[in-house]
């Protein structure tokens, strides 16, 4: 979708081999140590782009964020999209998130 609207993105992968969205992709051929050198790259990014970023006073970006877990995070979750209404609802998200992967 970015793409197509020309907007900027990044896009991270593991790469494609010849199980890549096949059925022969399961979990006993996954290379688990490149998975978690991969996640704690995307985190440091992750941390150092929010650290980096200016704050505003003028801009709350609570709506933009719940439009974006609506959208695509909760019914990947199995969560009802009705259920996050408020920046301490994102919030909670977060922390059980974080606290799920021992960060």
């Amino acid at each position: 979708m970015f793409e197509k609207n020309d907007d900027p993105y990044l896009f991270f992968s593991c790469g494609r081999w010849e199980h890549y969205h096949q059925a022969t992709d399961t979990f006993e051929k996954l290379n688990y140590l490149k998975m978690a050198i991969f996640k704690d790259a995307l985190l440091a990014l992750i941390r150092a782009t929010a650290e980096d970023e200016p704050r505003t006073e003028s801009y709350d970006s609570t709506n933009d964020e719940l439009y974006f877990l609506r959208k695509n995070v909760l019914p990947g979750l199995g969560m009802k999209n009705d259920s996050f209404t408020t920046r301490e609802d994102i919030n909670q998200l977060v922390k059980t998130i974080l606290s799920e992967f021992n960060l």
